[in-house]
């Protein structure tokens, strides 16, 4: 009877003792996930942009919400284009056949070129807090309108992004100019759904990109240098 009750108490301990290590792994992936959706310090994408016949390799870095480079490469790696934000300016430097330009993007050029930077992490930039500052002087004289779906994904319980629209204000009235649809997305859900194929349509002329992006890396170092503003040189 005692080494009966002895068995019975031991398989007791076990079961409580699995339910802890059970209860203690799932706190700390609720917690892991917590974190890394919280502390998201940069981010680095890599893919290909195209229209009509032209296909270009595109990288984008971006450390927190006001640091962002792209660089945008030719397939025989003699064209180069980097476009940065930084101090809320947008600039591009672009190199082509060894011959480098610089200049400072204004007015719908800059608008049309920042969204769409913007528009390749939803998510992280188009939260409801601590996103991207929207008042920003580039989108001066312009709105912004972001939709989402209207039923929240079944793996997060969020709604997916649906589609951004930028539109100049003139006269009091809003013009659609440009218009970016989500297509499909990552499959790896956390810390944010991430797209995988989107268009950008120019709404003046017509014309229709495609962007695809192949692989996205959450928190790698980037050093603060490679966000500097190009100076113009005489």
């Amino acid at each position: 009877m005692q080494a009966l009750n002895k068995s019975i108490t031991r398989r007791m301990y076990l079961s409580i003792h699995r339910l802890i290590c059970i209860g203690i792994f799932a706190l700390g992936a609720i917690n892991a996930h917590a974190q890394i959706h919280t502390n998201t310090e940069s981010i680095r994408l890599h893919g290909n942009m195209s229209m009509g016949e032209t296909n270009l390799n595109l990288t984008l870095i971006t450390k927190g919400q006001n640091k962002l480079r792209a660089t945008i490469r030719g397939k025989n790696h003699l064209t180069r284009a980097h476009i940065i934000h930084n101090q809320e300016q947008l600039w591009t430097k672009n190199s082509i056949n060894g011959q480098e330009s610089v200049r400072q993007l204004e007015g719908k050029n800059a608008a049309e070129n920042l969204l769409d930077l913007l528009a390749l992490n939803p998510e992280f930039h188009f939260k409801d807090r601590n996103g991207f500052d929207l008042s920003s002087p580039i989108f001066e004289g312009y709105s912004i309108e972001y939709t989402q779906s209207e039923k929240p994904n079944l793996n997060t319980g969020k709604c997916t992004p649906k589609a951004l629209q930028l539109s100049e204000i003139t006269d009091g009235e809003a013009h659609l100019i440009r218009s970016i649809r989500y297509i499909s997305f990552q499959k790896k859900t956390t810390p944010f759904i991430q797209p995988k194929e989107l268009t950008l349509t120019d709404e003046i002329t017509g014309e229709i990109g495609k962007i695809v992006i192949h692989k996205v890396v959450y928190n790698t170092p980037l050093a603060n240098f490679l966000f500097e503003l190009p100076k113009v040189t005489n």
